[in-house]
Order: C-alpha cells, then sequence, then structure tokens
C-alpha cells in the first residue's frame, strides 16, 4: 500500500514540475497567446528577451528593439527626414527599420538594457551625421537633421576600384556611390553586402536607394560584421564583446563611441582637419542616449586613434 502511495505521489509531483517548468507558455503551443510585458515567445513558446528567444523561430513580440525604438521615438530622433528640402522625404520609414531588424536579431538585443539602449544609440548616431542635411539646409535646430537624403551628395567619383577582388567586379555603367542609412560606397563593399543579403548588389547597387527595408539591411550588415583581419565589428565594440590588444592600446584603440567612427570612417575623421564631423556624430549621439536615458561611456571621439591596418572593406569608404 505504502508503494502505491509513493507512486501516486511520485507522478503528482512530476506533473505540478511539468506544469511550472515545461508547459509552454505562448505562441500555438498556448492557444496563440502572447507574452506579458512585451516579452518575446521563442518558437517553442516560451517568454524571455534573449537572442533565443527574440530571434529566429520567434512566434510574436519578436522585435525587442521596438521596446526602446518605439515608433514615437523614431519620429522625435529623425523629426526633419520628411521635411520637403530632404531629397529622401518619405524613405526611411519606421516599419523598414524594425522590418530589417529581423535579419541581425543580435542588433539591439545584446547585453543588458543599458548596453542595448547605447547600441541603438550609437547606430543612429553614426548613420544621422552619415546622412545629414543640416549643412544643406543652414538650420540651427542641431542633431535633429539626419536621415534627410539617400544618395550620396555630389559623389566625388563612381566609386569603382578595378583592382578589388574578383568576385566583386565593377559592373559596366552602374555607381557604387554612397547610399542609405551608412552611405554604402564601393564595388567591394556592395559585393560583400550583396552576398551576404542574397541581392545581386553588383549588378542592381541602386536598390539601396529604391527599396527602404534593403537600404536598412546593408546598414545593419556593415554594423554587424568585422571589416578587416584583426579589426572588430561596430556591434562587437559598443556591446562590450571586443577587448583591445596590446597592439590596440598602443595605437590608441580603446572601446567606446569613438573607435566606431574609427572604423567607420578609416581613421579620416580623426584628425583635426576632420574635427567638426567627428563632434558631430558624437552630439547625435549624445542626444540619442539622453533620449533613451542611457550612459554614453567613455572614449567618445577618436583623437590619436590609429585606423586598423590591412582594412579590407574600410580602406575605401569615404566620410560625410
Amino acid at each position: 500500500m505504502r508503494f502505491w502511495a509513493l507512486t501516486v505521489l511520485s507522478l503528482l509531483l512530476s506533473l505540478l514540475l511539468g506544469v511550472s517548468s515545461d508547459t509552454p507558455q505562448c505562441g500555438k503551443q498556448a492557444g496563440n497567446a502572447t507574452c506579458a510585458d512585451d516579452l518575446c515567445c521563442s518558437g517553442d513558446g516560451y517568454c524571455g528577451l534573449t537572442v533565443a528567444y527574440c530571434g529566429p523561430g520567434c512566434q510574436s513580440q519578436c522585435h525587442n528593439v521596438s521596446r526602446f525604438i518605439t515608433e514615437s521615438m523614431f519620429e522625435e530622433m529623425l523629426p526633419n527626414r520628411n521635411d520637403d528640402r530632404c531629397s529622401a522625404k518619405g524613405f526611411y520609414t519606421y516599419d523598414a527599420f524594425i522590418e530589417a531588424t529581423k535579419a541581425y536579431p543580435e542588433f539591439g538585443m545584446t547585453g543588458d538594457d543599458n548596453t542595448k539602449k547605447r547600441e541603438l544609440a550609437a547606430f543612429f548616431g553614426q548613420t544621422s551625421q552619415e546622412t545629414n542635411g543640416r549643412w544643406m539646409i543652414g538650420e540651427d535646430a542641431p542633431f535633429t537633421w539626419g536621415y534627410c537624403y539617400v544618395n550620396e551628395l555630389n559623389p566625388k567619383s563612381d566609386y569603382c576600384d578595378p583592382n578589388t577582388n574578383s568576385s566583386y567586379r565593377c559592373v559596366p555603367g552602374k555607381h557604387y556611390y554612397g547610399r542609405g542609412p551608412i552611405q554604402l560606397r564601393w564595388n567591394h563593399n556592395y559585393g560583400r553586402c550583396g552576398y551576404a543579403l542574397a541581392r545581386r548588389l553588383l549588378n542592381q547597387p541602386e536598390m539601396l536607394a529604391t527599396d527602404p527595408v534593403l537600404s536598412f539591411k546593408a546598414a545593419l550588415w556593415f554594423w554587424m560584421t568585422p571589416h578587416s583581419t584583426g579589426a572588430p565589428s561596430c556591434h562587437e565594440v559598443i556591446t562590450g564583446e571586443w577587448s583591445p590588444s596590446e597592439a590596440d592600446i598602443e595605437a590608441g584603440r580603446n572601446p567606446g563611441f569613438g573607435l566606431l567612427t574609427n572604423i567607420i570612417t578609416n581613421g579620416s575623421e580623426c584628425t583635426k582637419d576632420k574635427e567638426t564631423w567627428e563632434q558631430n556624430r558624437i552630439g547625435y549621439y549624445l542626444r540619442y542616449c539622453d533620449m533613451l536615458e542611457v550612459d554614453p561611456g567613455d572614449n567618445l571621439d577618436c583623437d590619436n586613434q590609429e585606423p586598423f591596418e590591412d582594412n579590407g572593406l574600410l580602406k575605401m569608404v569615404g566620410t560625410m
């Protein structure tokens, strides 16, 4: 009799443990329920906020960046992008940005909330300067004219490097000037990005100026991808996943927003003659950090930093 009592008790405990630890909480496994507190619902039907929940297979409330960059926040960050004087009017939309983040689920989702917000502020800070329209329009509202244009203004060349890797040779008649939030330039960049996104950008570089989702994806590709031997990605720097080597420390390359400017501009804005451009990046970043209520961290400028050697894609990336 005692044996049967113990057996029944064991079964009851198993059922109770199953309810507490194994019962799906959301999605198709739980009658299409959604998670509380805007948590992501994983493919297996559980709630959480890491890439395992919000990344591939996520069933609902998957775009974790929308916890911080809401549509109203997006509009407040970029209030003049649809001004009649901005050629990008109507192009850069919140929905396009959110859709593009699906391709890079770790973007804005790495680390604690402060780290996530800092990365988002840094991304928009850098891309806002790349598409900054204030210098062209002459308004006095600082750091509110990001995302003002899509195509590079007054391109200096067609950005075709005939000596690049044979896999990314220029297509006759095509021009690889800056396009999109990151102002992607040069045939090598378009080739690598196109390969990563499974789009023929070498043949149709203009897609970055006609497809806003693809345009944001290209910017995120650039952000998330290391572009030279020994160099980190922007994502790795701003999330603290990268630690400088002794050579980096000797070259002044310390973690922080300033190193992102070094990476993106190949050090060209880390000099006195480009100080205004560098300060614009910092100004945008600080504004967004304030809006997101996050500390900007240390090492905001790249003064006295040396660029990374053998900079692959970035050796050909110009600045605005």
